[in-house]
């Protein structure tokens, strides 16, 4: 995934399939095409920039089917969903996974740093239309004080893959706000923990994304759902899910992460 710093006043995109514009901002609508049709349209005011001053931006991007920019406030991401596919298939399995989760305190009066809090395990669901749920379980109660100060605070969750002693993708898979009363602290005989929990509704760009480590496909009455056996980096609601022959928009995405198991299930059908 590539993010590029927007300069001022004209967006200048070039696609390899010959299509080629200079868009000012006061443009009504971007659109993209390549040699699959449109893949992205997105009115001027849901882009979200602010651009002024007589400079031009230039980024070439070679449309392909898989291909999508994502554009953002002050910054855009162009999408290669079959680089990102070749490059799991061939080093997923060989890579070791990291899940990283993050509190932030910007929310706070005044504000805090954030802080990067060791979990055991979480689990979430993130599904079209609805808030996105997240749990987290932290080991032991060394961080109550820290986390009681950042009690305002956003949840969030990187995955990392380290090939060879070195990262090579890293990227937030899912977030959400720490909810009044999303602070437990579990003391038991021998073990004590903190559960975090907290929700979030969130809109995402439509993409394809290919399915890998796929351990189980159930179909009832036509809509499918695939279990896998690691997280996807970059799989979110709404987009189309590709799995051999089958292809389906996803409904709903249903993680449950520990040291022992990773399970992601990819639903097309409300549940």
């Amino acid at each position: 995934m590539t993010t590029v710093a927007l300069p001022p006043a004209i967006i200048n995109l070039t696609a390899s399939g010959g299509v080629q514009q200079q868009i000012p901002l006061a443009a009504a609508t971007l659109v993209l095409s390549g040699s699959n049709g449109i893949q992205q349209q997105v009115p001027a005011a849901a882009a979200i920039l602010s651009l002024t001053g007589s400079g031009m931006s230039q980024f070439q991007i070679p449309i392909t089917d898989p291909a999508v920019l994502i554009l953002g406030a002050g910054s855009m991401k162009v999408w290669d969903g079959a680089a990102w596919k070749a490059w799991v298939e061939a080093y997923g399995n060989l890579a070791t996974k990291y899940y990283y989760l993050t509190l932030t305190g910007d929310n706070e009066t005044p504000p805090v740093a954030d802080i990067t809090i060791p979990m055991t395990s979480f689990q979430a669901r993130r599904k079209s239309g609805d808030p996105t749920f997240l749990a987290a379980v932290i080991p032991g109660t060394d961080y109550e004080a820290a986390i009681n100060a950042r009690s305002n605070g956003e949840m969030i969750i990187e995955m990392a893959y380290e090939l060879h002693g070195v990262i090579e993708y890293q990227e937030e898979i899912i977030r959400a706000d720490l909810d009044p009363d999303g602070i437990r602290v579990d003391e038991g005989g021998r073990n004590q923990s903190i559960i975090l929990t907290g929700h979030k509704t969130e809109s995402f760009v439509s993409k394809v994304s290919w399915l890998h480590d796929v351990t189980y496909k159930r179909d009832i009455d036509g809509d499918l759902a695939y279990r896998c056996a690691s997280c996807d980096l970059y799989l979110n609601p709404g987009d189309t899910a590709k799995y051999g022959s089958d292809s389906f928009t996803v409904n709903q995405v249903v993680l449950s992460i520990s040291p022992e198991l990773q399970i992601m299930e990819v639903e097309e059908a409300a549940t």
